[in-house]
């Protein structure tokens, strides 16, 4: 049985627009874009769900999550995605950190 996200019954579509910088110090920011979608699979496994990041303009991000047993209210995705974000530039260690992120259904 193929789940449901709202609507369509294989997937759903959001646009990350996201300005990282530096933690060093230096004023160096760089804006990415990058679609990411929602896709329900006929696993019989977990809830189905599975979302693939792609990037658009200045990102070279291509990863598939599957989020099978993450325990995912399809109600509020982009939070999710929003969630998936900041824990990757989470401004830990050195790395970048998010100065700007916009999410939009498409």
């Amino acid at each position: 049985m193929v789940k449901k996200l709202d609507n369509n019954p294989q997937t759903i579509k959001f646009r990350l627009t996201v300005t990282i910088q530096s933690i060093s110090g230096a004023p160096n920011r760089r804006k990415m874009v990058m679609t990411a979608i929602y896709s329900a699979s006929n696993s019989p496994y977990g809830n189905g769900l599975y979302l693939l990041i792609r990037g658009e303009e200045n990102c070279t991000i291509d990863e598939a999550i599957d989020l099978r047993y993450e325990p995912i209210d399809t109600n509020m995705l982009d939070l999710n995605l929003a969630t998936w974000a900041y824990n990757y530039w989470s401004g830990l260690n050195g790395s970048w950190d998010i100065h700007k992120l916009t999410i939009e259904r498409i």
